[in-house]
């Protein structure tokens, strides 16, 4: 359209001439070429009204542009800009909090809302755990609520939080309704490598499973010995056998094959609630996610909840049938979510689907460190200020009631916005701290930090007697460019991220 506009004269000027006003609703999700066709279609005459909220930019990841709104005067000569500071959703308390947190961000228009609707009830910011403390609050806090539980929201920065939530809301009889979910978590690569690890637990014949996973642990079989194993499998000799007898294997890797048949029968008897632990461990599942989850789309954290989200299922689950039938059943109920049009139904939203919404409570879940804002957010001053507008956009949504749920410090660091937050309903505890630790950094004396020693791959070779932190005395069978093998006493061989047990300190030569 910008370029047929720009290149049909006589279009451009009667479309100029037929309208004499152009407004603009919710300006601040235009994108760049949007607001250049706007500049286009209102020349010469710049007769525009655009309202918008900056604070409200959320859609930068799909080409919304905010210079478009905070450079408006720029733009466009002898422009006026008028603030509409009154909110007419939400009490008083959430207004006044939201009002002086979003001032945190410094890209924005200087704004100081109010609003004439009394106060109702504090902020709350609950302290909890991740999975079980926080769907065992909610479901508390659901069931002591009155009326229509569609005027109720629980809000998330990421898809990933919905799937433990449904969980335990479907145990429960809770019907809920979503909105912006996708369904990408049953078919993730981790999801499906933990059900092929279950599956070929329990029918070892079926070799095309172990076809998906053979290399995704610590034996290094190689794609070749792998096909030429399979072609040697029969009634009698079965895959692990095939591979063990190929010539090219090392003496510990035809060790670590050996140990793998014997793991994988373990898996076979082990109950649904300890077998990903199992596979994460004594399979190696969890050292190939260190040195392989980055290249693959996910960072090592991330591979990790999905994880910890597959364990939370586990539970109340007979066995492993039971677990991957749960896993088809959610999907399934998540997938009808997405159209229900009970009235009595919860809401579940991501943040970004919230926008232009309100409801009596809101619930945010999930704001830890990692997750809301983002580990890359914590490093880009830009996408930190669009991690806060977002985190202010769920702040907003609530007209009475507003429910934080963090991390209890113990196990989760609280988002730094829950930080924020608190800082402002409680000054006084923050002057407090403040001062006890101006008076602690005066009167203690530093000691003098002696520079950590770090011990390079270089000297790590093949036959070194090593101790670790965990597994104990050990001999190291190989060194790679990423990673460090090393056989215990007690037989097993465990691959590490060489990175990290050197910078940690979890490996000693003795």
């Amino acid at each position: 359209s910008y370029q047929t506009l720009l290149a049909d004269a006589a279009l451009l000027t009667r479309l100029q001439r037929q309208y004499d006003y152009i407004q603009v609703d919710e300006a601040q999700d235009n994108s760049k070429l949007q607001n250049e066709i706007i500049k286009l279609l209102v020349t010469p005459a710049n007769n525009l009204f655009m309202v918008a909220d900056d604070d409200q930019t959320i859609y930068e990841w799909r080409g919304s542009d905010p210079e478009g709104v905070l450079k408006f005067q720029s733009h466009y000569n002898y422009s006026q800009i008028y603030r509409m500071e009154q909110n007419f959703r939400s009490s008083q308390d959430i207004v006044s909090l939201s009002n002086q947190f979003i001032k945190s961000n410094l890209n924005r228009y200087d704004k100081n809302l109010m609003t004439r609707n009394p106060s109702y009830q504090p902020i709350e910011i609950v302290k909890l755990g991740l999975f079980e403390d926080q769907s065992d609050y909610l479901i508390k806090a659901l069931k002591s609520k009155k009326g229509a539980l569609s005027k109720y929201a629980v809000l998330f920065r990421n898809n990933l939080s919905v799937i433990p939530l449904a969980h335990r809301l479907e145990q429960e009889g809770i019907d809920f309704g979503t909105k912006g979910y996708s369904g990408y978590f049953f078919t993730h690569w981790v999801v499906t490598d933990i059900k092929d690890f279950l599956m070929f637990a329990l029918q070892p014949d079926r070799t095309y499973l172990l076809d998906r996973i053979y290399y995704k642990n610590d034996a290094f079989i190689s794609k070749k010995i792998f096909e030429m194993a399979k072609g040697n499998v029969n009634s009698k000799t079965g895959i692990f056998d095939a591979i063990h007898g190929a010539s090219e294997l090392k003496s510990f890797q035809k060790k670590k094959i050996i140990q793998l048949k014997h793991q994988f029968k373990n898996l076979a008897n082990k109950p649904i609630g300890h077998a990903i632990d199992h596979i994460e461990n004594e399979l190696g599942y969890s050292g190939w996610l260190a040195n392989s989850a980055g290249r693959l789309g996910v960072s090592f954290e991330g591979a990790k909840n999905i994880l910890a989200i597959l364990k939370y299922i586990t539970k109340g689950c007979k066995d492993f049938y039971g677990f991957i039938n749960r896993l088809d059943t959610l999907q399934k109920i998540l997938g009808a979510s997405v159209n229900n049009l009970n009235p009595n139904a919860l809401v579940l939203s991501t943040l970004h689907s919230s926008k232009g919404l309100e409801f009596d409570a809101v619930f945010m879940i999930d704001l830890v460190k990692g997750i809301f804002p983002s580990d890359e957010a914590l490093n880009s001053k830009k996408l930190l200020e669009a991690e806060r507008r977002l985190f202010y956009v769920g702040m907003t949504r609530a007209r009475y009631n507003l429910y934080l749920l963090s991390g209890n410090e113990r196990t989760l660091n609280p988002s730094i916005f829950v930080k924020e937050v608190d800082k402002l309903l409680h000054p006084e505890k923050y002057e407090v701290q403040s001062l006890k630790e101006a008076d602690r950094l005066y009167k203690l004396k530093k000691p003098e930090k002696k520079p950590k020693k770090i011990t390079y791959p270089a000297s790590y070779v093949r036959h070194d007697r090593v101790k670790h932190r965990t597994y104990g005395d050990g001999v190291v069978v190989d060194v790679l460019e990423t990673c460090i093998i090393i056989e215990f006493k007690d037989g097993q061989s465990k691959r590490f991220g060489l990175e990290f047990v050197l910078q940690n300190g979890l490996i000693e030569k003795v």
